[in-house]
């Protein structure tokens, strides 16, 4: 089978048309050779990208961004009108835990339609139609963009959406005390270029509290934090006799720090208090005047970030799930505000 003949999207069905799409527009699944026109068409697209500052080419980011997995590459699609490609979906690939069960999620990012060839329906064709390559996942899982033509396209599609809120929270270091707490003798803290096997159990232990948590494995965390391509994060473990006690994960974009991952073991806070104090020196020590770190509302970590000067909500990122093979009551919990949910900056591409 070709790829266009595996991919039954050449017009929308369903939703009501915003436009004609361009008579010679192929709608087809990506390939490598798409590279170079894909970032053309992101850096007309978008009013900065990439997006976050990152130590190498755009292509560099873009062929990263697209390896989420092993099997990632097959499933992004784009809009190829001969020489240039004028829209493109992308697809961060997660295993992501719902109360007791594993669920496969497609995170759509980077979604877009050249500025001149907006309005002609493509980005309906992009969100719209399933074909079968597509249905292999268990549910729809970003953040919400705002962007007007991609929230109409999602409007119109028929499956239930579930919404939930995380707040960016923010430290103003100019503001806050330094930390007076130390790291006690009972563990430390070092840096680490990449994750290793003792993440897996690790992750069993940490994720119990919580009803909703991207899954962290080895192969992941080094994709997200330690790939180059990524950006420039820094990595730091805390460890007694070997075992992870927890870790957090930051870094510095457009002179603002960010805490992009923070994770403990269950009832650990005085592990989280370490680590939070030990990334804001290291913030105070490369003149970075403020920090940002997501937080849904009933996270257990709240308090502690509140201690650390995280008392000031910048904003609110909304989430949105949209069940594919599942029943809703599977997806359900997260639309609730009780429920406890892990979502950082982390799991999206935003930092």
């Amino acid at each position: 089978m070709t790829v266009q003949a595996g991919l039954d999207l050449l017009r929308p069905k369903g939703p009501p048309a915003f436009g004609a799409i361009p008579e010679n527009c192929v709608l087809r699944f990506y390939q490598e050779s798409d590279d170079e026109r894909l970032v053309d068409l992101l850096v007309e697209a978008f009013p900065r990208w990439p997006a976050v500052d990152v130590p190498t080419p755009a292509i560099e980011y873009l062929q990263w961004k697209l390896h989420s997995a092993p099997n990632a590459s097959r499933y992004h699609v784009v809009a190829d009108l001969g020489s240039r490609i004028v829209a493109c979906r992308f697809f961060v690939l997660q295993n992501v835990k719902f109360g007791d069960t594993m669920l496969a999620v497609r995170q759509g990012v980077d979604t877009s339609v050249h500025p001149a060839f907006q309005g002609r329906g493509l980005m309906t064709a992009l969100t719209y139609p399933i074909p079968d390559r597509l249905r292999g996942f268990d549910a729809d899982f970003s953040v919400r963009s705002g962007e007007e033509a991609l929230e109409r396209a999602v409007r119109y599609d028929e499956r239930q959406n579930y919404y939930a809120r995380v707040d960016v929270l923010r430290c103003n270091l100019d503001a806050a005390a330094p930390s007076r707490d130390s790291t006690p003798s009972a563990w430390s803290i070092r840096s680490a270029p990449m994750f290793d096997e003792r993440i897996r159990p690790f992750m069993t232990e940490a994720s119990a509290p919580f009803w909703l948590i991207v899954e962290r494995t080895p192969e992941y965390l080094n994709w997200r934090f330690a790939d180059a391509r990524s950006g420039a994060f820094t990595i730091r473990i805390a460890e007694a006799e070997g075992r992870i006690l927890g870790y957090l994960v930051f870094r510095a974009s457009g002179g603002r720090g960010y805490i992009a991952d923070l994770l403990a073991l269950p009832g650990r806070d005085d592990v989280v208090v370490s680590l939070v104090g030990d990334a804001l020196d290291q913030f105070r020590h490369s003149g970075v005047s403020s920090v940002e770190c997501w937080a849904a509302q009933n996270h257990p970590y709240r308090q502690v970030l509140a201690r650390h000067g995280f008392d000031e909500k910048r904003r609110t990122m909304q989430f949105y799930c949209q069940p594919i093979r599942v029943d809703d009551q599977m997806v359900e919990p997260f639309g609730s505000h009780d429920t406890v949910m892990h979502l950082v900056s982390g799991d999206t591409d935003l930092v």
